[in-house]
Formats: C-alpha cells, sequence, structure tokens
C-alpha cells in the first residue's frame, strides 16, 4: 500500500509553517544518518542567525569519517523531505515515512524506501534528537 502522499503533503505543509512562526535562528540538534552499507557518524550540529555555524562529531575517534549529507539548518532537512517526497510519488512500491516536533515543526525522523527492499533509498534514514533553542 502507498503511502497517503496527500497527507504527507499536508504533514510537511504544517511542520513548515510551524517552523517559520517559532522563527527560531540559534539552535543545536544530534543528528543521525543510517545509509546501509555506509554508516555515518553521529553529530551535533549548531545553526546560528539561521546559518550552519559547525558540526562537530559525536565520537570524536570518528572525526576523519565524512560527515553525513545535508547537516545544516533545518530548511536543508525540510528540503530533503520536499524532494523525497517529489520522488517518492513516482515509485512504483513507495515507503516514505516522516515525523515532525508537535511544539515547532522541525523534522525528528525520516525515512525514503522501497516495498521491494528493506534498505532505504537515496538519503537513506535520519533521525533528529536533542534539538534545542540556543539565546
Amino acid at each position: 500500500m502507498p503511502p497517503d502522499f496527500d497527507r504527507l503533503d499536508s504533514e510537511l505543509q504544517t511542520a513548515r509553517l510551524r517552523w517559520k512562526l517559532a522563527n527560531l535562528q540559534h539552535y543545536r540538534y544530534d543528528f543521525a544518518r543510517i545509509a546501509a552499507p555506509l554508516r555515518f557518524p553521529d553529530v551535533t550540529v549548531s545553526v546560528k542567525g539561521g546559518k550552519l555555524q559547525g558540526v562537530t562529531f559525536k565520537n570524536p575517534a570518528e572525526a576523519n569519517a565524512p560527515a553525513p549529507l545535508n547537516t545544516g539548518p533545518m530548511e536543508a532537512l525540510f528540503l530533503e523531505v520536499t524532494r523525497a517526497l517529489a520522488y517518492q510519488k513516482a515509485q512504483p512500491c513507495a515507503d516514505l515515512r516522516v515525523t515532525y516536533d508537535a511544539k515547532d515543526g522541525h523534522p525528528t525522523t525520516f525515512y525514503s524506501g522501497s516495498g521491494f527492499s528493506p534498505f532505504a533509498d537515496g538519503n537513506a534514514e535520519w533521525r533528529v534528537t536533542n534539538f534545542s533553542a540556543r539565546p
């Protein structure tokens, strides 16, 4: 059964509106991306004035590994969800799941895959944890 793309589109628009109304320009969050067979290190992302301030590896021993894709301001994650929606609408056996924070709308989990395979596609699966606004 394909995802309810109308519901996913509506949830994305509602989340983006919540995010815009929250007007958070300074924040930090932990980011983990799973893209089998690759393992990207978990990172902490800092944003100041709406722009990427820094990416810090949670495990310093992984500091030489490539950082996960699309780490940055929340707008980068919203864009990834938008692109996945457009892509998945044309797929024969789409699987797309996204959740958002109920208060400010930032994305919290994302999975884009196929019912044909247990593996995610494209940028795979990610989660945002420990989100905190900064003064």
